[in-house]
């Protein structure tokens, strides 16, 4: 299993979610929870980092690397991926 940041959009869970996303404009995967909650940690500026840990399961990935589970990650309105740093903004 691997794990990846995202939080429901607008905070809303039915809308999906958005992602944290690599170099590549992929999602961000982590191969342990405590790699992944050390980079929250690092980047997020929260006192709840679970709130933003979601599994991954090896059959919960379709073909285009969206997480089936935890819905679709649309882009922002220029078309560029959310950053950690957005993350943080939005919040406050």
């Amino acid at each position: 299993m691997k794990y990846c940041i995202a939080r429901p959009i607008n905070g809303i869970p039915i809308n999906g979610n958005e992602y944290v996303l690599n170099d590549k404009k992929e999602i961000m995967e982590f191969d342990s929870k405590v790699a992944c909650l050390d980079y929250i940690k690092k980047h997020i500026d929260t006192d709840e980092p679970e709130y933003y840990l979601w599994e991954i399961p090896d059959e919960g990935r379709d073909g285009y690397g969206i997480i089936t589970k935890s819905g679709y990650r649309p882009e922002r309105d220029d078309g560029e991926p959310t950053t950690a740093d957005e993350f943080n903004q939005e919040e406050e």
